[in-house]
């Protein structure tokens, strides 16, 4: 399950860099 963790933060992080720019 801890791969599922990796991603969730991987599309968390990609929501911020979004709201970033």
């Amino acid at each position: 399950m801890i791969r599922s963790k990796l991603v969730s933060q991987a599309l968390e992080t990609g929501r911020i860099s979004e709201t970033i720019q």
